[in-house]
C-alpha cells in the first residue's frame, strides 16, 4: 500500500487558524496549532506566542502534551535547544506516548551535546512507535516540514544509533 501524503498547504491552515483565533481568541488548541503550522512552514519565530498564550489560557488542560511537544517544532527550529528540553519534559510529565515528543527530546539533548541521553530518547521514541526509525523520521519529515526536518536531522543524524537506522519488519521501502 502506498503511503498517503498529507497535503501541504501551511499558509491555507495559518490562514484559517488566524480567522479561529480572531473569532475566538481564547481557543487555545487553535493557538497551540497555529505556533505549529507556523513552525512546520518554516516560520517559527511567528508562532511562539501563540503556544504560550495557550498554555497561559489552559494549565490543566488534557492536551498539554499537545501544546507543549507541539511547542517543541518551533524551538527546535529556532535553535533553543534548552527551552526545547523544558517543553519535552513537560509534555512527557501529561504524556510519554508520542514518539514525537522523544524525537524532539533528543534533538534538544544532542544541540546540548549530550549524546547518551539524546541516543536513550531515541530509543524510548522507538518503544512509542515500533515503525520508528531513521528512514521512518526522513519520510515523516519530508511531508510535514517545509524544510524537510533538516534541522533536526542536522542534530542527530551523526548520533543515531545504528540499531535505529531501519526497523526489523521490513517496512523501510
Amino acid at each position: 500500500m502506498a503511503a498517503t501524503r498529507a497535503p501541504r498547504r501551511p499558509d491555507d491552515a495559518i490562514r484559517l487558524l488566524k480567522n479561529a483565533v480572531t473569532k475566538q481568541p481564547n481557543f487555545a488548541i487553535a493557538l497551540a496549532f497555529l505556533d505549529l503550522a507556523y513552525a512546520l512552514s518554516g516560520q517559527p519565530e511567528l508562532g511562539q506566542a501563540y503556544s504560550e498564550k495557550a498554555l497561559a489560557l489552559s494549565p490543566q488542560s488534557p492536551y498539554i502534551y499537545l501544546y507543549e511537544s507541539w511547542r517543541t517544532f518551533g524551538l527546535l527550529e529556532l535553535g533553543d535547544y534548552v527551552g526545547t528540553e523544558s517543553a519535552a519534559q513537560n509534555a512527557l510529565q501529561a504524556y510519554d506516548g508520542w514518539w514525537w515528543t522523544w524525537l524532539h527530546l533528543a534533538a534538544a539533548h544532542a544541540g546540548q551535546g549530550k549524546t547518551d541521553s539524546a541516543r536513550d530518547a531515541l530509543f524510548m521514541a522507538r518503544a512509542k512507535e515500533p515503525q520508528f526509525s531513521l528512514a521512518y523520521y526522513r519520510r515523516s519529515a519530508a511531508i510535514i516540514y517545509k524544510n524537510k526536518g533538516k534541522n533536526v536531522l542536522g542534530l542527530l543524524e551523526p548520533i543515531w544509533p545504528e540499531d535505529l537506522l531501519t526497523t526489523d519488519e521490513g517496512s523501510e521501502k
